[in-house]
């Protein structure tokens, strides 16, 4: 009875388009899922990165751009659910091989007491709950980085190289598949520099998944 007064008070919207759902519609709106859930997005390498294959699930533009931001900058924790469940089925279609860990891309003490969360870690513990896979935290961030929008592609490698350092045990990761998790992938400056270190440590092959990429 009190959920049902609390839907009539507020309503559940898509995370997308924050329309509000209608019966029978749960997490996204129809509409939506007939327009964004299905890019074609290849799975990416990339020169001179540490990673060896970067996959995304939607492509980084409207209303996809937009749902990322209200989850990273204003508090909507309950988003990680849905883009977990939607990198879940990229991951499902598009990795050849099942990772042993799923882990994620660490964030600096600043924003944490910011914003309360990492999304990225968000991310990642409801990714590993969808593909029953371990949840493991192995990296922290040692230092501030410079915000990474208006750096050029070898501003964002010098801005983030040394920033990471393992927060695990090196034989939690020995000869180990990584998934590590982010919610954008642009140059893969972070994703590389993060995977680095991994492999520096151990680990055997680091892949990455996001909720979203840039079409360029």
């Amino acid at each position: 009875m009190l959920e049902r007064f609390w839907d009539i008070l507020f309503p559940p919207k898509c995370v997308f388009c924050r329309r509000v759902l209608t019966e029978g519609e749960a997490e996204i709106c129809t509409p939506c899922r007939g327009r964004i859930l299905l890019p074609d997005i290849k799975p990416r390498t990339a020169k001179g990165a540490f990673y060896d294959e970067a996959i995304s699930s939607l492509w980084y533009e409207d209303e996809v751009r937009e749902a990322l931001h209200r989850f990273k900058f204003s508090g909507r924790q309950n988003y990680a659910r849905p883009l977990a469940r939607i990198m879940a089925h990229t991951a499902a279609e598009k990795l050849a091989q099942k990772p042993d860990i799923i882990t994620w891309v660490p964030t600096n003490r600043l924003n944490m007491r910011r914003r309360g969360y990492n999304h990225a870690e968000l991310l990642a513990q409801e990714l590993a709950g969808f593909m029953k896979t371990p949840c493991l935290d192995t990296l922290k961030k040692n230092r501030r980085t410079a915000p990474m929008f208006d750096l050029k592609p070898d501003q964002r490698r010098a801005n983030v190289l040394g920033a990471f350092e393992l927060s695990c045990r090196t034989e939690e990761i020995a000869g180990k598949h990584v998934l590590l998790t982010d919610d954008i992938l642009t140059t893969g400056s972070t994703a590389s520099e993060c995977a680095r270190i991994l492999k520096m440590n151990g680990a055997g092959r680091v892949t990455v998944i996001t909720a979203a990429t840039p079409r360029k």
